[in-house]
């Protein structure tokens, strides 16, 4: 037994010494040889592996279609959505019977503003967000039309200060337009500044309703988003239950009125959007009520029981159209902080959130035609 391994391993030492002692051209033919007994092989696995990631790469990109397409259909379902309710909304409030004067032509200018937002929906367009610089995260927008739209036709729809909208909350401004596509400068940017009014009351309950119906619409759509159908029918309950016992108020109080802007020039994206709002007064009557009074917020000689405060958090800031850019009653933002009056002060400053809340994640917007100047 020990000897037949002893002279295993001789017969193997001498193998290694012929190989070592074997010509250089000798082991230069074996070598090409082997190789190209090799060869088809190893084509033969690179091409399969090739053939596999190829067949990866384009399921991948197919599925990555399909998601933006099915993306895309869902924001115009909720669009279309969103423009049936606000018909029903103004064939509501032209049909609202009321006998006080005060309160008809309060219904009747709100008629007229969601008249002409609606006219820009309807003559707007769907835009695709394409493209958003890192360097210029909060105030700079890319999108797919253009020039080349207006040709299409027949009349101009994105134009220097064509608005840019999600359904009914305002998200910028078009600044610049070439011939496929147009830049937006978004309202988080602190060159953007539009006139805004606070508004309290109908609106606001309004708009959480709105929210709400939409997150139920959406839960519907996307099933299967919770773990598990009982986790899934508990949360719809509970909106559901939310939604129905919300009481709606009557009637909006338009108060104070200024200017909002970003909150900072900083690059790169912010963690928590801020709005700025400077200015904010009701010095001067106008057809939404009379003068009040800073700090009170009473009528200008009117009784102290008339009295309400001008600002306070939660209070929706809608577009008041006194900039000439914007039409009036796009809802822009929401008080969330109401500055302190300083001593000789004539205005409030305060902080607000934008409407939107996905703003870091916009993929389709709506574009109006710009207002006539």
């Amino acid at each position: 037994m020990r000897s037949s391994k002893i002279r295993s391993y001789i017969v193997l030492s001498c193998f290694l010494l012929l190989l070592i002692s074997l010509p250089v051209s000798v082991v230069s033919r074996w070598k090409g040889a082997v190789a190209s007994l090799a060869s088809p092989l190893q084509a033969i696995g690179e091409t399969s592996l090739e053939n596999k990631q190829s067949e990866i790469a384009i399921l991948e990109q197919e599925n990555r279609a399909l998601r933006e397409e099915l993306q895309q259909l869902q924001e115009q379902f909720f669009q279309e959505n969103w423009v049936g309710k606000q018909i029903e909304r103004l064939k509501e409030l032209r049909t609202r019977d009321v006998e006080d004067s005060y309160w008809k032509e309060f219904f009747a200018r709100r008629a007229k503003q969601l008249a002409m937002r609606l006219e820009g929906q309807l003559l707007g367009i769907p835009a695709k967000v394409i493209f958003r610089e890192p360097s210029f995260w909060n105030s700079h927008i890319w999108i797919n039309v253009g020039s080349a739209d207006n040709d299409a036709l027949g009349f101009t729809v994105v134009g220097k200060n064509s608005v840019i909208v999600v359904r009914n909350q305002l998200i910028g401004v078009v600044e610049e337009v070439t011939q496929h596509r147009s830049r937006v400068r978004l309202i988080t940017d602190t060159q953007l500044v539009p006139a805004v009014r606070a508004i309290r009351g109908e609106q606001n309950h309004r708009r959480f309703l709105e929210f709400a119906n939409q997150l139920l619409e959406m839960l519907y759509v996307r099933r299967g988003l919770y773990g598990t159908p009982i986790e899934e029918k508990q949360a719809i309950d509970v909106i559901e239950k939310l939604i129905s016992s919300t009481s709606m108020a009557w009637g909006d109080h338009y108060l104070a009125k200024g200017e909002l802007s970003g909150s900072s020039t900083a690059l790169w994206r912010s963690k928590r959007l801020v709005l700025q709002g400077k200015g904010f007064n009701y010095d001067f009557a106008d057809e939404e009520g009379p003068a009040r009074e800073l700090r009170s917020g009473g009528i200008l000689g009117g009784p102290a029981s008339q009295s309400i405060s001008l600002l306070l958090p939660g209070d929706l800031l809608v577009t008041s159209g006194l900039d000439g850019v914007f039409p009036p009653g796009l809802e822009v933002a929401m008080v969330t902080k109401v500055g302190l009056l300083r001593e000789g002060a004539s205005t409030y400053d305060l902080e607000a959130i934008p409407g939107l809340s996905d703003l870091d994640d916009l993929k389709e917007v709506w574009v109006f035609p710009p207002m006539p100047q």
